[in-house]
């Protein structure tokens, strides 16, 4: 346990050393439009608890909303697509191509597509949900496929009692074999797509500009424009990195219990 602390804390200091480090070097050659760990951590305790800390504030409930609405969504479809593909193996080839589609098609193109469909009168209203639908696009396959893993490592034993039972497509098979089997997959694709769909809603915030409202990208858009602050962007993405990892850490505890419990 003390090991695994020392690991953590000696790379969290090689990382703020390697930021120091391209600043400084940066600096040498005379451009200081990237700041270091100190100057940057500085504006984030400003941000946080200074005077714009309401501002800050508001601008993650807003930020997060977005990624909320989007990662629901995406849950439920996910729920029943992956469901129809676990259990009935052509729906999962039918199904293939959307999928793939889905998870090669350009994240900004997306915004671009969106933002040109939603364009007329009630734009400002429409523009919000822009980075919420680039969430699902992002997040949707990711549990798709946690959905499907979990169904196909239910064990040959497993499935043959289940055909023996008539139990292979049910209530039960779903709520007592395949979808707990599908949890911890689950879960893992939300420690994956929460950071990926914080960061894509974070991009969508910044390309749509003032009509989104208020948001964390909102935020970085209004200080790289018409004077670039770098040390209020960084700031507000490190912000942006904390979240993530808050987050990360309390799906690991859970996951950690679940499995205690399992055992």
């Amino acid at each position: 346990m003390l090991w695994s602390i020392l690991t953590l804390l000696g790379g969290i200091l090689a990382l703020f050393f390697l930021w120091w480090l391209i600043s400084f070097l940066f600096e040498q050659g005379g451009n200081f439009n990237f700041p270091g760990p100190l100057p940057t951590l500085e504006e984030v305790v400003f941000a946080l608890f200074g005077e714009g800390a309401g501002k800050t504030y508001t601008a993650i409930g807003y930020s997060f909303a977005r990624l909320l609405l989007g990662f629901l969504c995406s849950f439920f479809a996910a729920i029943i697509f992956g469901t129809l593909s676990g259990l009935f193996p052509y729906f999962r080839r039918f199904f293939s191509p959307f999928i793939t589609v889905i998870k090669a098609v350009p994240t900004i193109a997306v915004v671009v597509l969106l933002s040109s469909l939603f364009f007329g009168p009630d734009y400002k209203i429409r523009a919000p949900y822009i980075p919420a639908i680039l969430a699902f696009f992002v997040i949707f396959p990711l549990q798709y496929e946690a959905i499907i893993s979990g169904f196909s490592s239910i064990s040959k034993e497993e499935s043959d009692a289940l055909k023996l039972e008539g139990a292979e497509r049910n209530l039960y098979s779903l709520t007592k074999v395949y979808y707990p089997a599908s949890l911890p997959f689950l879960l893992l694709s939300f420690v994956q797509s929460l950071g990926l769909g914080l960061k894509v809603v974070l991009m969508a915030e910044i390309t749509v500009g003032g009509s989104i409202g208020e948001g964390l990208g909102e935020l970085i858009r209004q200080n790289s424009s018409p004077i670039l602050d770098m040390e209020k962007i960084l700031a507000y993405s490190v912000i942006a990195i904390i979240l993530v990892l808050l987050l990360d850490f309390l799906l690991h505890l859970l996951k950690r219990k679940l499995i205690k419990e399992e055992n």
